[in-house]
């Protein structure tokens, strides 16, 4: 058997990965940040590392140092950042197994993927433009209407979304990164989640946001709850999701997070997809929901390692449901999180920060506290988030 080679910054103490690879973790070889080196080392990994993690050049040059030509035989990501080196070095090292490089770009690329999408008809797609150097205001606006949304074409997490409201606001939000300008879209929005495994969506779950992803910029609490399967904005969710799984070169195995607007109409925008998995709990809740490690599977899947038996009976959707609460770092009340938070039963899982008071969040996940909630309905989530609020003293 040949090498597996896993592009992960995770600290082993923080991620199983005797389970994520099991009888073939002899074969594992983690490609980590060189600060993190040491870690994995000491847990018995053979590891790899570079002194710029983000030098694609320098990494690709590493692997064909390091590891025997022709013996490499699987790549793994599961970050974002990671997805397109990834498809590369599959490419480059003629790694048959895993997602191509034409995939990973159109799940990477939200111009390109939006391009691919053009007359779906379960879902809309938003007028787009790819932003050149020099682009003006005036040129945009004819386009796609006076307020629109300018975004990188392959950031995450919302960093660099901006809305352009006015010619006054433009100059401020232009990149110099590959850029793209969309109009906007005004109503809400819902991510929808799952894995598909040897072709077929076998994991699925939508959640409805609360304040929406750019509510850190205002020092708001981000929050997310699961729909129940019967929904109707789950089943369109569902529809949607197909139709874009289906119309997009997708990976046999990969998790997805994609994001819809939800016009007031009830009609959903498709805003994007990543083939990874959602952040902030959008794994842990899938886990609860599910009892399966959404990142793992597509993993065994790929390795034929087996797989949960209740997979056999056809796709899943949540039969409990689990939302999570955001808390970005705010100036005063962070010290009292973790005593208020100790005493709540109905929180699953939570990750408190150390607490920094006055510290500006940098994009949507970015915390000083994420919390995983059981509910009952959809007015409980909001009455527990708001709970959680007050602790904060909001």
């Amino acid at each position: 058997m040949g090498k597996i080679l896993f592009f992960n910054r995770v600290p082993p103490a923080e991620r199983d990965l005797d389970a994520y690879f099991r009888q073939r973790r002899k074969d594992l070889v983690i490609f980590t940040e060189k600060e993190k080196r040491p870690l994995f080392e000491r847990a018995g990994y053979e590891t790899l590392s570079v002194d710029d993690y983000h030098d694609d050049a320098a990494v690709i040059a590493e692997i064909a140092t390091k590891i025997p030509s022709g013996s490499l035989e699987h790549v793994f990501a599961t970050s974002e950042t990671d997805v397109l080196r990834a498809a590369r070095v599959r490419e480059q090292f003629g790694v048959a197994a895993g997602q191509r490089l034409a995939s990973a770009v159109r799940y990477r690329d939200k111009f390109v993927m939006k391009s691919a999408l053009r007359g779906a008809r379960s879902f809309g797609v938003p007028r787009n433009l790819a932003m050149e150097p020099g682009a003006r205001y005036e040129e945009i606006a004819e386009i796609l209407g006076p307020v629109f949304v300018v975004k990188p074409r392959v950031g995450m997490a919302s960093e660099g979304v901006s809305l352009v409201r006015s010619a006054a606001e433009f100059p401020a939000v232009v990149s110099p990164e590959a850029a793209m300008a969309e109009e906007f879209v005004d109503g809400g929005m819902i991510h929808v989640d799952g894995a598909v495994i040897k072709g077929r969506l076998r994991l699925l779950s939508a959640s409805s946001y609360v304040n929406g992803c750019l509510a850190y910029r205002e020092g708001k609490m981000l929050g997310s709850f699961m729909l129940d399967s019967q929904d109707a904005l789950f089943l369109k969710a569902r529809a949607a999701i197909e139709e874009v799984i289906a119309a997009l070169p997708s990976p046999e195995n990969f998790v997805f997070h994609a994001e819809f607007f939800v016009e007031r109409s009830g009609r959903l925008v498709f805003c994007e997809i990543a083939s990874r998995v959602g952040g902030a709990f959008v794994s842990e809740s899938m886990e609860e929901a599910f009892g399966i490690d959404a990142i793992a599977l597509p993993i065994h899947a790929e390795l034929k390692l087996p797989l949960p038996a209740k997979l056999r009976a056809g796709l899943m959707t949540p039969k409990s449901r689990f939302g999570w609460v955001v808390c970005p770092p705010q100036e005063t009340g962070a010290h009292s999180l973790a005593e208020s938070a100790s005493g709540a039963s109905w929180i699953v899982r939570k990750e408190i920060a150390s607490l920094e008071d006055g510290r500006r969040a940098k994009n949507s996940v970015d915390s000083i506290g994420t919390f995983l909630i059981r509910l009952d309905s959809d007015r409980d989530f909001i009455d527990k988030m708001a709970v959680i609020g007050g602790w904060l003293g909001r």
